[in-house]
């Protein structure tokens, strides 16, 4: 939960993904200190949050991997994360917005 709360993102309000991009070099690096210590004290992280974990580190720029690692995280506190997506005009151009809301 701690990477969620990270990010901003909380309950009961939509976050937008704009405001949550900022913090994926935190989440990473709180990642890999998580890996550090499981080597180090010889436990192991869940499966499904590894491999998402990892995914996120071979793909740093990638914010469908980063997304999909905060949703493994979720999971992992039996929650979920809430996607509302929009179209929006930003810049003169159309694109899609998305906000994301914890839900417990």
């Amino acid at each position: 939960m701690n990477y969620i709360e990270k990010c901003g993102i909380g309950q009961g309000r939509m976050t937008d993904i704009i405001d949550i991009l900022p913090h994926r070099g935190k989440v990473i690096v709180m990642f890999q200190a998580a890996v550090a210590s499981c080597h180090e004290h010889g436990t192991k992280l869940p499966a499904n949050l590894k491999a998402k974990g990892e995914r996120m580190l071979a793909n740093p720029s990638s914010v469908r991997a980063f997304m999909v690692f905060l949703r493994a995280c979720a999971r992992e506190e039996d929650c979920a994360l809430l996607c509302k997506k929009s179209g929006v005009l930003r810049d003169g151009k159309q694109t899609t917005k998305s906000e994301y809301k914890l839900l417990m």
